[in-house]
């Protein structure tokens, strides 16, 4: 998703930082085996899967009671321990293997962390993570607008969900006239404002399923389990 500050005005961002900033993680080396931290809130092995969507491997992982929730932890999977365990999908095996060295992150993350002036436009960078997916989008203040608007539909339905929605930053003064008029700083305030403000949403909806999972589409972090 691409934006800036007002009207529909396209936005042609160079194509280098996209790919960089966007480029998915290299593959992960047979034999992997380091230390994660990220576990704490996992208790057990079923838990943890569970949260990964691949609770189905439960009793892959049961027929193999040395593996456990601490070792996991501690030690991390390999290649062999997935072979002996017998999970042959790749996703899945890229997905375990991807969550044992730190890469994954059990509930969503998002901050607004940089902006560009394009004179008639201003460009905010998001970046997102969630379990083993990671986003770069961007957006015009219009846009969170618009996310503002389709996260209050959402809890139309909800009053207390609903008053706990944070407002967004409103539009300044200096928004409305020319954009030689916006400074630095100007820039700078709004995108921390709005980052505090992301930041907000996601702590009061992460719990609420209906809302998260339309704050991952909106962030391009959506999956899909066949």
């Amino acid at each position: 998703a691409n934006g800036g500050e007002g009207g529909d005005t396209h936005v042609t961002l160079p194509m280098a930082q996209i790919e960089e900033e966007s480029a998915p993680p290299p593959p992960v080396p047979d034999l992997m085996r380091q230390p994660s931290s990220v576990f704490g809130a996992f208790p057990t092995v079923k838990d943890w899967l569970k949260s990964l969507g691949l609770s189905e491997y439960h009793k892959n992982f049961a027929s193999n009671p040395s593996l456990t929730m601490k070792i996991i932890e501690e030690v991390g999977l390999s290649e062999k321990d997935l072979d002996e365990l017998v999970i042959k999908d790749e996703f899945c095996r890229r997905m375990l293997l991807q969550s044992c060295k730190g890469g994954f992150t059990p509930e969503l993350i998002a901050d607004v962390n940089g902006a560009r002036d394009f004179g008639d436009v201003v460009v905010y960078r998001v970046n997102a993570r969630y379990r083993t997916r990671r986003s770069v989008v961007y957006f015009r203040f219009s846009d969170f607008v618009k996310i503002q608007a389709k996260v209050r539909v959402s809890c139309n339905d909800r009053p207390k969900l609903l008053s706990a929605l944070p407002s967004l930053p409103g539009k300044g003064i200096w928004e409305t006239r020319m954009g030689v008029n916006r400074s630095k700083t100007f820039v700078s305030d709004r995108q921390k404002a709005l980052g505090v403000w992301l930041k907000s949403v996601v702590n009061v909806v992460k719990n609420e399923h209906d809302q998260l999972s339309l704050l991952l589409v909106i962030l391009e972090l959506n999956i899909v389990h066949s």
